[in-house]
């Protein structure tokens, strides 16, 4: 496909499709394309795959064959079964607009917002920042006091 597909799919002037293609791209995500003389040649597979990444699109199910037996975990590895696994959030994550297609213009984090991220994904972010943060000053729970 051409600079000028991407462009009229992404409903984008043909400069910013080119700007996609060089770095940073878009939100850091990097069109990957091969100049042809004087024009860009983008594959079909790449570009689906750069709209993934950007969080435009939803990846497709992959079929899983069937899971291996299950070996009887180690003890330390049966601890690390045992701590808690955070689920999917349903929204995208912290710098990705909350709505990016159907959303409207706010001038904060709303669930419906085209330009702002979700308010959860917001408190998750500042959340994590926190946990880094205690976890950098004051060393980690897990580590063993002298």
């Amino acid at each position: 496909m051409t600079i000028q597909e991407v462009a009229e799919r992404e409903g984008v002037s043909v400069r910013q499709a080119q700007r996609y293609c060089r770095a940073p791209g878009f939100l850091g995500h990097v069109l990957k394309a091969a100049k042809v003389g004087k024009a860009f040649h983008i594959e079909e597979s790449d570009y689906r795959q750069w709209r993934i990444d950007c969080g435009w699109e939803q990846a497709k199910p992959v079929a899983v064959a069937a899971p291996p037996v299950p070996q009887v975990p180690q003890p330390e590895e049966a601890a690390a079964l045992l701590r808690p696994v955070r689920p999917a959030p349903a929204y995208p994550p912290y710098p990705l607009p909350a709505d990016p297609v159907n959303g409207v213009l706010t001038n904060a984090p709303h669930e419906r917002s085209s330009n702002h991220p979700h308010p959860l994904a917001c408190e998750d972010y500042m959340r994590q920042e926190a946990e880094n943060l205690l976890e950098k000053y004051r060393g980690s729970p897990n580590d063993d006091e002298e």
